[in-house]
């Protein structure tokens, strides 16, 4: 008799794998913006609610970190050639908050 063991592994391995993938998600709430101008997108991130809580630029692209306090949801935005390539639900913390939303002693 075989075991169930490997296919427990591989079923266990898929539904890891697909939720990480769900965490890297667009929020449905800005998936329109991904692909527009920079500039635009700032106005409408602020206009959603969203407020800039930092970024870091690297060679070739820039992350910005928007936060949302009504929601509780910190974007990473991740801009290239000037435009909106992707953004993601990132942790609190990286847009300087703690948990349930309320901001940590180092900001």
């Amino acid at each position: 008799m075989r075991s169930a063991l490997p296919i427990f592994a591989v079923a266990t391995g898929l539904s890891l794998v697909a939720g990480a993938v769900n965490a890297q998600a667009t929020p449905s709430d800005v998936r329109d913006l991904v692909g527009a101008r920079a500039a635009g997108g700032e106005s409408e991130l602020a206009a959603r609610g969203y407020v800039n809580a930092g970024g870091q630029a690297g060679d070739d692209r820039k992350w910005t970190y928007w936060w949302n306090e009504r929601r509780g949801v910190c974007l990473s935005v991740t801009t290239m050639n000037g435009r909106y390539d992707a953004i993601v639900a990132t942790p609190a913390p990286d847009c300087r908050q703690g948990r349930a939303g309320v901001a940590t002693m180092a900001s």
